[in-house]
């Protein structure tokens, strides 16, 4: 848990530098898709988040790649260890499509708004 809290952290810091805005952490964790349990994840947004975040763990598997369905990408070629940012709302709906073969793990970061007290 150290580890993530250390990581949103980080993320906090590059997002106000890039986009000139203060979040707060809101979630963090990780997934884990295998071919005996989770295989994807439906079309959806993340509303509980302003910006989403994901690294990519592994890749040592097939399908299971990150689809933003508006922007037509997926995150197959982005190299291990790098991190995605993105809308959360309904610009980038996103999915994971279906695992083909081994274990896909990635880090999901949620934000929200920081309001000042």
């Amino acid at each position: 848990d150290g580890y993530l809290q250390t990581y949103a952290g980080l993320l906090r810091a590059a997002i106000k530098r890039i986009w000139l805005v203060t979040l707060d952490h809101s979630d963090a964790f990780i997934t884990r898709y295998t071919m005996d349990s989770q295989t994807r994840l439906l079309r959806h947004i993340d509303h509980t988040s302003v910006v989403s975040m994901t690294i990519k763990l592994n890749n040592d598997f097939e399908g299971g790649e990150l689809h933003f369905v508006r922007q037509k990408l997926v995150n197959k070629h982005v190299p291990v260890g790098h991190i995605c940012f993105f809308p959360s709302g309904c610009t980038h709906i996103h999915e994971v499509l279906p695992l083909k073969s081994g274990k896909r793990y990635a880090i999901t970061f949620w934000t929200k708004p920081h309001f000042p007290s």
